[in-house]
């Protein structure tokens, strides 16, 4: 089996950007229908989250899976994969994510592996799409703060 998500070999930009997204979207759907469960059953999020062992086994492969391709993105630029584990610092990770989502890899083989396979047009739609609706939105935000301030 050659799956990108189940080996930590090296991983291209638009692979981990649509991968990346892929899970923070799969996040946010388990996020919205455990709400929508706890009007109906639980009596509290806690519950539900730490009581269901499927829930909460979801919960931490998708909390997790960020950083693995961030070991990934390390590896196809070089470097070591445990430099990934900077990302667990608050607000670190949306840099990194930035870093490694904008700047390419080696073009040639390293000592991670061979260079990635380039990525079909449903991931570059994946991958770019949710990127520039951030970046923008960051300006957004920064542009309003700057003007209120």
């Amino acid at each position: 089996m050659n799956s990108t998500v189940l080996n930590f070999k090296r991983i291209g930009r638009v692979k981990f950007l649509a991968y990346t997204h892929i899970t923070y979207a799969l996040l946010a759907l388990i996020f919205y229908l455990t709400y929508s469960l706890d009007d109906i059953k639980f009596s509290s999020l806690e519950t539900l989250y730490w009581q269901n062992p499927v829930i909460s086994t979801l919960l931490m492969l998708l909390i997790f899976l960020p950083l693995k391709f961030l070991a990934q993105r390390y590896k196809d630029a070089g470097l070591s994969g445990w430099w990934a584990l900077v990302g667990v610092i608050p607000q670190s990770y949306f840099m990194l994510y930035l870093l490694m989502g904008l700047f390419r890899g080696e073009a040639y083989e390293n000592r991670h592996g061979e260079v990635p396979n380039k990525a079909g047009i449903a991931l570059q739609l994946m991958g770019y799409v949710p990127l520039v609706f951030i970046i923008l939105a960051q300006f957004i935000i920064a542009f309003f703060f700057i003007k209120n301030f």
